[in-house]
């Protein structure tokens, strides 16, 4: 018996996020309208209005007038609450903030960009379990979202609820936003600690090179700018001992192939956190850093994110990268 329920409940969910999905279709800004909100009352609204029927019946068999007026009264300040509760949320806008990321296992909260806030109370914001009320609603807010599992995802449909302001009627809608999230690969660095390289070379200047968006502001040689503004370049190191190091994902599956990215997670912070030169060879596709340099140049275009050095970049496109595996 206990297995039809589950089955049927399943069933019906299914249909209504279904439903939902053809109604309110992911966008990257969404204007709470009456289309989308729905309106019902709450347990102590129900009550209140039995309440309100039975003191009208009441009212109405003994002709008592001061009863019917209490019973009116009652009617009508559901029909408040109900104006309230709706104009609470009606007209607030979300918008979906940048992608964000993190590691499989740690906390990932996804930033939600809200407009249009202000005199809107009592809001309740819930995603998976877990539930944030704000008396008074900010310009951003963080939802939790499941990062267990490494991969590219879509941020699921969340609810926004309001019993403002007597906790009489109950008002909400599932929003979908174009709002995305990456899980990296969880990376075993204490066991590959003896399997790292060290990278302790001297850093020595090696030479100059034309300034490439995306190259560290610290690299650029200032004094040379102040003569030649329009002629930026950036000092290149070079650091002793140090080699290319090919990284290349294997051929696996299962618990294999997890702890061999989670190994190769590990090997790509490490390199970068030292500077050293890597690539990684990932399902026949080889990324190397001198990619990133080639493609802006054939573009004429900044870099993806701004604030990101080419090396920050790579370390990054690898780490997807493995994410999608």
């Amino acid at each position: 018996m206990q297995l039809l329920r589950q089955k049927l409940q399943s069933w019906v969910k299914h249909k209504i996020w279904a439903w939902l999905e053809r109604r309110q279709p992911p966008v990257s800004q969404l204007i709470l309208r009456q289309n989308i909100l729905y309106v019902l009352p709450s347990k102590y609204g129900i009550s209140l209005f039995a309440l309100a029927a039975i003191l009208y019946l009441l009212g109405s068999n003994y002709q008592n007038n001061l009863i019917l007026l209490l019973s009116f009264l009652l009617i009508g300040l559901l029909l408040l609450a109900i104006i309230l509760a709706f104009k609470n949320l009606h007209g607030l806008v979300l918008q979906s903030g940048e992608t964000t990321a993190a590691f499989a296992g740690d906390m990932l909260n996804v930033r939600l960009r809200l407009a249009n806030q202000q005199g809107r109370q009592l809001l309740e914001f819930s995603l998976n379990g877990d539930r944030q009320l704000f008396w008074t609603l900010p310009s951003e807010v963080m939802l939790q979202v499941d990062s267990s599992r490494r991969g590219f995802y879509r941020l699921p449909r969340f609810k926004i609820q309001s019993l403002y302001p007597f906790g009489l009627i109950h008002c909400w809608c599932y929003p979908a936003l174009n709002q995305s999230y990456w899980v990296y690969p969880n990376p075993l660095q204490q066991q590959m600690q003896q399997h790292l390289p060290t990278g302790d070379g001297e850093l020595q200047w090696s030479h100059l090179s034309p300034y490439q968006m995306g190259d560290a502001l610290q690299r650029i040689d200032w004094k040379r700018l102040s003569r030649q503004p329009s002629q930026p370049v950036v000092k290149v190191f070079s650091q002793q001992g140090s080699e290319l190091h090919q990284l290349v994902v294997p051929t696996l599956s299962g618990a294999a192939l997890e702890q061999s990215l989670s190994q190769i997670c590990a090997q790509i912070l490490h390199l970068s956190h030292r500077h050293l030169p890597y690539t990684l060879e990932v399902q026949g596709r080889l990324l190397t850093r001198e990619q990133l340099t080639t493609a802006q140049n054939a573009s004429g275009q900044s870099a993806p994110q701004p604030g990101l050095s080419s090396e920050e970049l790579h370390r990054q496109r690898c780490l997807e990268a493995l994410s999608l595996c």
